[in-house]
């Protein structure tokens, strides 16, 4: 769907989708689990980056060396 009609069922569609989630959120077992798994993605991301750097440090430093 296109136009003004496609943009109005999008965003009645995006408006339902967080009011459910929000909904399930609202239970305090499914809120824990979702702080559970955010946090586990965000220390994922930084050990992630954190081995990036330590490598691009282990290349410079083998570089620096010869």
């Amino acid at each position: 769907m296109t136009g003004a009609k496609g943009v109005k069922l999008k965003e009645t569609h995006n408006l339902q989708t967080q009011e459910n989630f929000n909904n399930f959120l609202k239970d305090s077992k499914n809120q824990a689990e979702f702080d559970r798994r955010v946090q586990k993605a965000i220390k994922t991301a930084k050990e992630k980056e954190l081995q990036k750097k330590i490598k691009i440090i282990e290349k410079a430093i083998n570089y620096w060396l010869k």
